[in-house]
C-alpha cells in the first residue's frame, strides 16, 4: 500500500520578478532550490530560500510569492496526497515547514521530478518510497542537534566539530581529502590527527558510519526488500559499486543489506515489531548518542535478530 500518490512533479525555472498570488489547495506542495534565491510569504511568515533549501506547504496554508523578491531560481516542486495515517500526523500543520540544509534530498527529488510520469510498478514504488523517506527524514531532523544529526559533539575541539558538519552535509558525494582541507582551510595532516583525537576513528570511518546510519534509516522506513531498491539507496549515500557496499554495510553492522531488510521487515498479519526493528528503535532510530555507542549500536545488529533471521546468509 502507498503512503503517497504524487499527481504532478516537475523541474522548473522561475524567472526574476515572477510571483504567484495568495492561494492555497487540498494537497501537499513541496519546493526544493536548485539554485538561486526565492521568497515565499505564508500565513503571515516570510521565508528566504536559497540553495539547498526546502520548504513543505501543507493543505489550507496560504502562501504566495512576493513581487520583486527573488533572483532567477531552479527548482524541483511536488505535489502530492499523503494516504498513511501516521505519515499525515506528521506533515499536517497550519504552517509551512522549512528546512534550510536539505541538499541529501536534491537526487530522490531529480528521480521523481524526471519519472512521476512515466509507467511501471517499479517507479510508482521507487517515488513513494523517496518521497515518504524525504518526508520522515525532514521531520526526524527538524529540532537539529547543533553540529550533528548523529552523535554528541559536546566534547569536541570546534575543528572537528566542523569536519563532523562538512561529512553530514557532503556524505553523498566523493570524498577528497584535499578538498576538505581546503574549505576548512587546515594542513590536511592536521586535520587527521585532530579529528582522530577527538573520536578515535579516521575521517573515512566516519564517513563510512553516517553513510551506513543513513541507509539504515531509509531502509527501515521504506517497507521493500527489493535488492534493485537496496542498490538505488546506496547509490544515493555514494557507493557506486554495489560489491563495495555490501562488504562495507555488512563490515559494519555484521549483515548484509538484504539480511537487514528481512529481519526488519515483519511477516504475521498483525506487523508486531521484530526484534531487530525493536532494537533498532530502541538502540539507534533517530536518538543522538556518543559516537562510541552509537558504533557498539551498529555492530549489535546481527545479535539482535535472536531467532527472526529468515534470510539465507549468502544473500545481498
Amino acid at each position: 500500500m502507498y503512503k503517497t500518490r504524487v499527481f504532478w512533479a516537475t523541474y522548473s525555472e522561475i524567472p526574476s520578478g515572477w510571483y504567484i498570488r495568495p492561494h492555497s489547495h487540498d494537497f501537499f506542495h513541496l519546493v526544493y532550490v536548485k539554485s538561486g534565491q526565492l521568497v515565499y510569504l505564508a500565513n503571515g511568515n516570510l521565508y528566504n530560500l536559497s540553495k539547498g533549501n526546502l520548504i513543505l506547504f501543507p493543505p489550507g496554508v496560504v502562501h504566495e510569492t512576493p513581487k520583486n523578491a527573488h533572483t532567477l531560481s531552479t527548482i524541483y516542486e511536488v505535489k502530492f496526497y499523503i494516504l498513511d495515517e501516521e505519515l499525515l500526523k506528521l506533515c499536517s500543520s497550519p504552517r509551512a515547514f522549512l528546512f534550510s540544509n536539505a541538499p541529501q534530498f536534491e537526487h530522490m527529488l531529480q528521480y521523481i521530478s524526471h519519472h512521476w510520469s512515466l509507467n511501471g510498478t517499479h517507479i510508482a514504488d521507487s517515488i513513494d518510497s523517496f518521497l515518504s523517506a524525504i518526508l520522515h527524514s525532514m521531520h526526524i531532523t527538524e529540532d537539529d542537534v547543533a553540529h550533528s544529526v548523529y552523535i554528541d559533539t559536546a566534547d569536541y575541539s570546534v575543528l572537528t566539530k566542523k569536519i563532523i558538519s562538512y561529512i553530514e552535509n557532503n556524505y553523498m558525494e566523493p570524498y577528497r581529502l584535499e578538498q576538505l582541507a581546503a574549505t576548512l582551510e587546515y594542513n590536511k595532516n592536521y586535520i587527521c590527527t585532530a579529528f582522530r583525537r577527538d573520536t578515535g576513528i579516521t575521517i573515512v570511518d566516519y564517513l563510512t558510519f553516517v553513510r551506513i546510519r543513513k541507509v539504515l534509516r531509509f531502509l527501515y522506513n521504506l517497507d521493500f526488500d527489493s535488492d534493485t531498491k537496496i542498490n538505488m539507496i546506496s547509490q544515493y549515500v555514494g557507493y557506486q559499486n554495489s560489491s563495495h557496499f555490501n562488504r562495507v554495510f555488512k563490515s559494519m553492522t555484521g549483515l548484509t543489506p538484504s539480511q537487514y531488510v528481512s529481519a526488519i521487515v515483519s511477516r504475521d498479519p498483525g506487523r508486531n515489531p521484530t526484534k531487530l526493528a525493536k532494537y533498532y528503535e530502541e538502540k539507534l532510530g533517530i536518538h543522538i548518542l556518543p559516537l562510541s555507542q552509537s558504533l557498539k549500536y551498529m555492530r549489535g545488529l546481527k545479535d539482535a535478530i535472536g531467532d527472526d533471521q529468515q534470510t539465507p546468509p549468502n544473500q545481498g
